[in-house]
């Protein structure tokens, strides 16, 4: 296209034309963004989660050290650290085993307190349902 066509309103409208496509392609990739960061941050709770319900499982059941139990929950949620993995090289995310390690290494903290405090809790008998009175019978 020749400079002399590019001015006064033609350029105008095809600078316009412009923006809105630039803003409408920020647009989808702003919100695909946010779908990916949600789907990750969703993947991750339910991996944490199960680790955390495992390890009180384990730390009510067992008379093992925190760091045992805590390193059993790991084996108990295999399933969920894969899906964690998948979700993010599936967004082509940098993640690599060592990403994960260093993941499961800010985990086992908050794992080692949660076999704590479920320790430390009182265990408390449940309160038997009671019982009806017996009913003399006339004689």
């Amino acid at each position: 296209m020749p400079a002399e066509a590019l001015v006064g309103s033609k350029r105008d409208e095809l600078m316009e034309r412009a923006k809105r496509e630039v803003a409408d392609e920020l647009q989808k990739v702003t919100e695909q963004a946010s779908a990916e960061r949600a789907e990750e941050e969703q993947a991750g709770s339910r991996y944490f989660h199960c680790l955390e319900r495992a390890a009180q499982a384990l730390a009510l059941s067992s008379n093992e050290s925190a760091d045992i139990v805590a390193q059993a929950s790991f084996s108990a949620c295999r399933a969920e650290r894969g899906a964690l993995f998948r979700v993010h090289r599936e967004h082509d995310d940098e993640w690599s085993e060592r990403s994960m390690q260093a993941m499961d290494d800010v985990f086992i903290q908050r794992i080692l307190f949660s076999v704590v405090a479920a320790r430390a809790e009182p265990r408390v008998a449940p309160v038997p349902a009671p019982q009806p009175k017996p009913q003399k019978t006339p004689i």
